[in-house]
């Protein structure tokens, strides 16, 4: 029986073209003589549920997102229950979720580990108001990062045109005072921002630093991430990104396995996987090994390994 693939492009995802990505595809996927279902994106549909009617509809042995980390989510999402993988094509601005998963930047050879030797990756799920995401969630400095990078900019300078509202951001750093629930528990903190994560931080390589955000664990780290200037700002980042852990690093960590909410004294908005999806409270529940993504072969081990070596070494509570 001829094996099936679904295809969802992002067509002003990232600098991609989507008429490179079906190329790529077809080379890989149609010469060795799978059906290709390609769908491009509105920017207007649900698709989570366009994702959801064409598993219905067409059966495809393989599901691929072609886009940035809020296409991937969303087509994650619509995956949820399915038990069909999903491939990704790497072709955003940032790419969080495939650096962290170690996916090739090329499309051809990203494409290729979907018939080659490889693994499946579980990944766990962050739900906020219904809907699955797969990297991030938070309360601050991200979701006004988010809202205030212009998709012109993502598009023709990709993560150039996050650090440099990074920038802008952290020249008006201040902290805020949060409520957070995680499992029953409720903590306080003041803090630039307060992040549930799943994946990936920021999709900067953080699975070479010293803290391991496991992608399919069964749990989210709840991050509280502190800084009052502009100066101290760039050291919590430069702290993190070298390794540099303990009471002063600026980033305190807390699990959460079934569910946790982030609560401010006035409304702030909320992002998600890169998008802002609504205002506070944020109420989270973890979705444990929601999906399977297609990995290189090992990944899993390693992953499994570092967070063993991680949680013998300890880490920096908070609460």
């Amino acid at each position: 029986m001829t094996q099936r693939a679904y295809i969802v492009i992002n067509p002003v995802a990232g600098v991609s073209r989507p008429q490179d990505i079906r190329a790529a595809v077809d080379r890989v996927l149609g010469q060795a003589g799978w059906a290709l279902i390609y769908y491009e994106t509105t920017g207007k549909e649900d698709l989570p549920a366009v994702v959801r009617a064409a598993l219905a509809e067409h059966h495809p042995d393989l599901v691929v997102a072609a886009g940035g980390d809020g296409t991937l989510s969303a087509v994650a999402a619509g995956l949820v229950g399915s038990g069909v993988p999903l491939g990704i094509l790497p072709a955003g601005s940032w790419n969080a979720l495939a650096r962290n998963l170690e996916i090739p930047g090329s499309h051809e050879e990203a494409a290729r580990l979907w018939l080659g030797g490889h693994d499946l990756q579980p990944l766990d799920g962050i739900e906020v108001n219904g809907r699955m995401y797969f990297l991030n969630a938070g309360v601050g400095v991200s979701s006004r990062l988010m809202s205030q990078t212009p998709r012109e900019g993502k598009r023709f300078l990709g993560g150039l045109a996050y650090i440099r509202t990074l920038f802008n951001e952290l020249t008006g750093l201040s902290m805020r005072s949060y409520r957070v629930t995680i499992d029953g528990k409720v903590m306080k903190v003041r803090a630039v921002e307060v992040m549930a994560v799943s994946a990936s931080l920021g999709g900067g390589g953080e699975l070479r630093t010293h803290r391991v955000f496991h992608p399919g664990d069964g749990r989210v780290e709840v991050c509280a991430i502190r800084a009052k200037s502009f100066g101290e700002g760039v050291m919590v980042i430069l702290r993190f990104i070298t390794g540099r852990s303990g009471k002063n690093a600026g980033i305190l960590y807390q699990r959460a396995e079934r569910e946790f909410s982030i609560q401010t004294r006035r409304r702030l908005p909320v992002q998600a996987d890169g998008d802002v999806v609504g205002w506070t409270p944020l109420e989270g529940r973890v979705a444990s090994r929601a999906v399977r993504v297609i990995v290189k072969t090992g990944l899993p081990a390693r992953l499994d390994e570092r967070v063993r070596a991680q949680d013998e070494a300890g880490f920096s509570k908070w609460g």
